[in-house]
């Protein structure tokens, strides 16, 4: 996989895939359930892995999707307010 001391073009890809998923796996909270359950880590996943994403993006429900901001951190604090007043177990 190396070339003279340089790495392949398709050993480059294979190193990225990697990096790529262990932030993908340390983010798999976040990660919308929909999403999860149709990836696969299979070689290639990124690209199915954005489009799987672009595609929930288009389809968000109640919202337009946004990157988290003041604004969206403002509307979470209430939603737990909220939610607090309604929770027995808090």
């Amino acid at each position: 996989m190396e070339n003279n001391g340089e790495m392949t073009k398709d050993c480059k890809a294979v190193r990225f895939e990697q990096s790529d998923m262990v932030m993908i796996l340390l983010n798999l909270a976040v990660i919308p359930d929909e999403v999860v359950r149709k990836m696969d880590l299979k070689a290639g996943w990124q690209k199915r892995f954005k489009g799987l994403m672009n595609d929930y993006k288009a389809n968000f429900q109640g919202m337009t999707w946004k990157y988290q901001d003041e604004e969206l951190e403002k509307m979470y604090a209430e939603f737990v307010k909220k939610q607090q007043k309604t929770d027995m177990d808090y």
